[in-house]
């Protein structure tokens, strides 16, 4: 059982707007997550106390290091994305 802690209410209490954008940076790293405002937050909710439940009070490192690595992808494909539209 994850213990109620200020880390654990912080993931707990994520609402679905903040969850989003963290939805769309995990599908580049190969989440499946089907499109609903629900889905996206349930989905990253269940991901960031996977990582608390892993990596303890060190969590959040780890989920900005994912989240930076889907940052590189997504700025890969864009780039590709203007490279095929200039040939």
């Amino acid at each position: 059982m994850v213990e109620l802690n200020d880390d654990t209410r912080w993931i707990l209490g994520r609402p679905n707007f903040q969850c989003g954008l963290v939805a769309h940076s995990l599908r580049f790293l190969g989440h499946e997550i089907n499109g609903r405002a629900e889905d996206e937050q349930a989905h990253v909710i269940h991901w960031m106390l996977c990582l608390y439940e892993k990596h303890g009070s060190a969590w959040r490192a780890e989920a900005n290091r994912q989240l930076n690595e889907a940052s590189l992808k997504i700025d890969a494909a864009i780039k590709e994305t203007e490279r095929a539209g200039k040939t």
